[in-house]
């Protein structure tokens, strides 16, 4: 016997789901809210919602309104993440990591919201990744100085003390 609303007597809703992963799929990491892909495939929210549930090719995010997004666009962004925070080592290096913010608006500007924390969690599980409060950082970067400034930082505390400066 098959319950009157389940997903199983809605004619085409194996169809419609595969459809929608697709559509997730080709969404990117922009995502797409499941209100507006149910509309597209022409299945009630609920139904879609249900239909969609345990899958492993679409990940849901938020609450009202539920946006989906597939894994594989979760490591698109999560690559992204990484080669924007290599960069950003380049070129600042003495600084211990980027801004969170400053990630999030590079390159988690047009992701559904909690996107951007799911993917975070996941680089530093995965060792690629810190997350130290408000900055985030390649896991094997650290802030160090060339040999040149090593010198310099030397000569100038042997110039301190030398100046008997140190106590102030």
């Amino acid at each position: 016997k098959r319950r009157r609303g389940s997903v199983s007597s809605i004619p085409g809703a194996a169809d419609a789901a595969a459809a929608a992963v697709r559509m997730v799929e080709e969404a990117g990491t922009s995502g797409l809210d499941a209100a507006t892909l149910a509309a597209r495939v022409t299945l009630p929210l609920s139904v879609l919602l249900e239909t969609l549930r345990g899958r492993e090719d679409v990940v849901a995010f938020g609450g009202e309104p539920v946006s989906l997004v597939s894994p594989r666009s979760l490591a698109a962004l999560a690559d992204t993440a990484e080669a924007r925070l290599r960069d950003f080592h380049g070129t600042r290096r003495l600084e211990g990591g980027m801004p969170r913010e400053e990630l999030r608006r590079r390159v988690f500007a047009r992701s559904p919201a909690g996107v951007f924390e799911a993917v975070l969690d996941g680089l530093a599980r995965a060792g690629r990744a810190r997350v130290s409060g408000e900055t985030v950082a390649l896991a094997d970067h650290e802030v160090r100085l060339t040999p040149q400034e090593a010198d310099v930082r030397a000569s100038l505390l042997s110039a301190v003390r030398a100046a008997e400066l140190g106590g102030v």
